[in-house]
């Protein structure tokens, strides 16, 4: 049989041409290489046709080229050399809003919290040198005070009688260090608890602006009921769509990323480079291999008897 392909297509044929010829040889029709290629039947059409922009990209193509060539018998390598502009199609692409909310996350909203952040800031530090200011006035206010009155109040009583004048004095230098000692007390206790605070609001700033990082870090479409993880290691063409016919994905996702989607199983998934993409479908580990064509995969994934298990 193979024999016989390549005697009836000839090399100079155009490729597509070529494998149009050697399908029709094995009285292949176009559906029976799409469900083999699992594709769909204008991917297969426009291959045979050499329809350059209503391909995918061009890694697909060589994928899709490589497996059909294989299929018809004809040699893989001559048809991807002969193949045209292959390496410079595109994808058409769909275009997609931004998940990431500007007017939540932007520029704006950063500066405005950072200027808020810096004026309470500048408020409390006013606060400190304030009281710091208060309590050093309140010291020299103090032993000034009591320097005077027991130069100036008791000094009669101690030309009058020594022993009293000296027991006065001594109460008098008593009572200014307990004083000195309770403002002094006063103000590492006013200090402290404006640290205390300033501090706290540091930290409720920083947990917020880490728990807003954080939540847009991760781009997750949401749905309802299950969820499914995509980590790509390679760029990959990828489309899931959940039970309801919603595409959830649909699009050309650079490598390295990672996608999240939620909603109702099961998902309909098709991978165009399926060796650089791993699934984790509700926390466990998903096993591509049975559903892998070359670097194609197309699977149903969430029905209730689905061999979902870790990969060893």
């Amino acid at each position: 049989m193979t024999t016989d392909v390549n005697q009836s297509v000839t090399s100079g044929v155009r490729p597509g041409l070529r494998l149009k010829k050697a399908r029709e040889t094995l009285n292949l029709s176009l559906d029976d290489v799409a469900k083999h290629l699992k594709s769909n039947k204008k991917i297969i059409e426009a291959l045979e046709k050499e329809d350059v922009p209503n391909l995918p990209q061009s890694i697909y193509v060589s994928g899709y080229l490589r497996s059909y060539a294989n299929l018809v018998s004809l040699p893989a390598g001559d048809i991807l050399e002969t193949y045209p502009n292959l390496g410079v199609a595109d994808p058409i692409l769909p275009k997609f809003k931004s998940t990431t909310n500007s007017a939540k996350f932007g520029t704006g909203t950063l500066v405005k919290k950072k200027f808020n952040f810096n004026s309470i800031l500048i408020v409390i530090l006013l606060v400190i040198i304030v009281a710091l200011g208060g309590w050093f006035y309140t010291q020299i206010f103090s032993q000034n005070f009591f320097q005077d009155f027991s130069q100036d109040s008791f000094q009669d009583s101690f030309q009058e009688n020594g022993s009293l004048s000296s027991s006065t004095t001594g109460i008098a230098s008593s009572a200014e260090l307990e004083n000195s000692d309770l403002n002094l007390q006063a103000q590492d206790l006013q200090t402290l608890d404006l640290q205390t605070q300033l501090q706290e609001e540091i930290e409720q700033e920083l947990i917020q602006e880490k728990q807003k990082l954080a939540a847009a870090a991760t781009d997750v479409v949401l749905g309802t009921n299950s969820r499914l993880l995509l980590e790509l290691s390679k760029d990959s063409w990828v489309e899931v769509e959940d039970a309801k016919g919603k595409k959830l994905l649909y699009r050309l996702i650079k490598a390295p990323a990672r996608r999240v989607v939620e909603g109702q199983a099961p998902f309909k998934v098709f991978l165009g480079n399926a060796p650089g993409v791993s699934l984790n479908y509700n926390g466990f580990p998903y096993d591509l291999t049975s559903h892998t064509d070359g670097d194609v995969a197309q699977l149903t994934i969430g029905k209730a008897n689905d061999n979902l298990r870790k990969k060893n």
